[in-house]
């Protein structure tokens, strides 16, 4: 046998453990050029997001902050579906116009 498999198991479940320590030690809060790189996206657009869709923020010494947690609520909430219903009715619309 090339390996034991009960010594591979052992080496696996250490992986395992060590990589969700690393997850769980992500921090709690988030600067706003964290949650710019966390979405990949431009600082205006957080700008926008928290003055006029109500991106959960704390103001700490003035400085914003927001917690992971809520922010990917705050994306859970504006996840748009595909209501396949309704584009079929569009598609069908545009097709008779």
């Amino acid at each position: 046998m090339l390996f034991d498999e009960k010594e591979f198991k052992k080496i696996i479940a250490d992986g395992i453990a060590e990589s969700l320590a690393t997850i769980a030690r992500k921090r709690e809060y988030l600067t706003v050029p964290e949650v710019c790189e966390e979405l990949r996206c431009s600082r205006s657009m957080i700008d926008k997001q928290i003055r006029e869709n109500g991106l959960p923020i704390t103001r700490v010494d003035g400085k914003i902050i927001v917690r992971r947690e809520h922010l990917y609520e705050w994306l859970d909430k504006r996840v748009e579906s595909n209501n396949w219903d309704q584009t079929i009715e569009r598609v069908k619309q545009h097709a008779t116009l």
